[in-house]
């Protein structure tokens, strides 16, 4: 699944979230919403910021997983989306009520007919070898997207663009087939330097040297990156918005959550992007900490894959969802930090449709409608048969994930008293990727983070199963139609009317088991100073954070 930024679908390990574009790669126009707990220290960090220099010390974060590549065309990684957004500028970005502002873009209009956006650029951005960020790189980072050979996970972001034009070093124009809503939404691209990549072929770039050693134009930029160790940033001392105040951000890779969960108590490590919902009520009595919680964009699901016979009706996988107690899961896994979820839309979403009720824990009218279908123990041996054979299946979960560990695990549980046999395979993240986007699986838990434009094309549309996401195999004309004209709606009233219906669909469908929605919470050291975090991410204004002389460790 990606992120909170414009990358559509990134996908990740749940326990991790972070981004990626999924680049799910949801669909989500969410409500910014403040942290319900923040200790704001304003006027004493203004006072110590005025008395001694902001300038020094490293921050230490722990992350999960490992980045795949600091590439925004071939990263599938919601930890390397986070880095990347840190590396390199979009045209424009998001405030904190959601609202799209300048960025590497200064400015831009529309025509009358609203079919050309033009954007003018900043004169002073530029690539960390000192080559000017321009038009150029814009427009050939477009071309890149849009290249099905690249296969960008948000190259349906581009499906209404009809062609760019550089008018001039510093000004461009994207040129749509019809206007809509969200054409600035769709065009918020990462931008990368054309004098670098225009060596690359297009089908070699997933191998490109660059995704390892990338030049950007952002406020950090890459020092050095040991492979499933630490990754390593440092300040671009040539960012437009000036030097950022800390000498280093490391990324530590701990794979353990008691580690990762220790190394933030003995200072191991500074700041934990995914706190356990068992300890966030310790760490916000910590003094030493503090932490950020919101409503999440992310939600966890159970993906049937509709090439088995064994899902292909509806009234299966409607049962599958009622067998399994998912408010039993948030209260007793999650703490009762969570809510139940009915589909893709979550809901912060302006577009989320709340009229549709959560399928209900009920194991009984799950086996009558398994018995409808023709699921029965025939032979009495406990388990649920057809035609002589019975109801068996394999669900697949990422290695040391501890949510999927347990979740699957309460899953199975629930499937073996309702007469179903499920076994459980554990596969390392970059196995458990390849498998899924090869179809190789029975079932399979996993989670999206959505992107704050609605564009359900790369999960849900028909055209999107021989891609990377729609990895289950959805097909529903009427949903595609849907998903189409949504896109094109020229307003949120008109658009909302269809994706309601959308929802409606989806959630007769049951494609997907909606777990529920995780709530976010992170937690770091208090001694870091002009700290922000709310939905758009962790580490939105990091190029801000500072801390105190006295207080580094460093």
């Amino acid at each position: 699944m990606r992120s909170g930024s414009k990358g559509n679908w990134r996908s990740w390990p749940i326990s991790q979230r972070s981004r990626t574009h999924l680049r799910l790669w949801a669909l989500l126009l969410l409500l910014a919403l403040l942290p319900i707990w923040d200790c704001g220290q304003g006027e004493q960090e203004a006072r110590e910021g005025h008395q001694s220099s902001r300038y020094g010390g490293t921050l230490v974060v722990g992350i999960r997983v490992d980045v795949d590549a600091l590439n925004e065309l071939v990263s599938t990684s919601a930890v390397a989306q986070d880095i990347i957004e840190l590396l390199f500028l979009r045209l424009t970005e998001y405030d904190e009520n959601l609202n799209i502002v300048p960025k590497l873009a200064e400015s831009w209009e529309f025509s009358s007919d609203h079919r050309v956006l033009t954007y003018h650029l900043r004169r002073d951005v530029f690539w960390t070898d000192g080559l000017p960020t321009t038009a150029h790189d814009v427009a050939y980072t477009y071309e890149l997207m849009a290249d099905p050979v690249i296969a960008y996970p948000g190259i349906s972001d581009f499906d209404f663009v009809e062609r760019v034009e550089v008018m001039d070093d510093y000004t461009i124009n994207f040129i749509f087939k019809k206007p809509y809503a969200d054409q600035l939404g769709d065009t918020r691209l990462v931008v990368l330097p054309k004098h670098l990549l225009e060596k690359v072929p297009p089908d070699k770039m997933k191998f490109a040297d660059f995704n390892r050693k990338p030049v950007g134009n952002g406020p950090f930029k890459l020092e050095s990156w040991a492979s499933q160790d630490r990754l390593i940033l440092v300040p671009n001392d040539g960012y437009y918005e000036g030097r950022p105040p800390l000498d280093r951000v490391v990324f530590r890779v701990i794979p353990d959550e008691t580690t990762r969960r220790v190394e933030l108590e003995t200072g191991g490590i500074d700041l934990l992007p995914t706190v356990p919902t068992s300890d966030q009520g310790r760490w916000m009595e910590d003094d030493r900490l503090r932490v950020w919680k919101y409503p999440g964009r992310d939600y966890v699901y159970v993906g049937w894959n509709l090439l088995n016979p064994l899902f292909g009706d509806k009234r299966v996988r409607r049962a599958l969802t009622m067998a399994i107690d998912r408010e039993g899961i948030i209260q007793g896994l999650r703490f009762g930090l969570g809510q139940l979820c009915t589909g893709p839309i979550v809901p912060t979403s302006w577009a989320y449709n709340e009229s549709i009720r959560p399928y209900p824990f009920d194991p009984e009218r799950a086996k009558r409608l398994l018995a409808e279908v023709g699921w029965r123990d025939s032979d009495g041996d406990g388990l649920l048969d057809r035609g002589g054979y019975p109801f068996s299946f394999t669900m697949t979960i990422i290695t040391d994930n501890r949510i999927s560990e347990e979740v699957s695990t309460v899953i199975q549980a629930a499937f073996q008293d309702l007469g179903l046999r499920m076994d459980i395979k554990s596969l390392e993240w970059n196995v458990f990727l390849n498998k899924t986007q090869a179809k190789e699986f029975d079932a399979c838990i996993l989670a999206w983070r959505g992107s704050f434009v609605i564009n359900p094309t790369p999960v849900w549309h028909s055209k999107s199963i021989q891609g990377k996401y729609n990895y289950i195999s959805f097909s529903n004309p009427e949903v595609d139609d849907l998903i189409e004209r949504g896109r094109l709606a020229v307003d949120r009233e008109a658009a909302k009317k269809i994706w309601y219906r959308f929802q409606e669909i989806i959630a007769e469908e049951q494609p997907y088991t909606f777990l529920y929605v995780a709530q976010d919470c992170h937690a770091i050291h208090r001694r870091f100073r002009g700290v922000h975090m709310d939905i758009r991410g962790v580490y939105k204004n990091l190029h801000q954070w500072w801390v105190p002389r006295q207080e580094r460790k460093y």
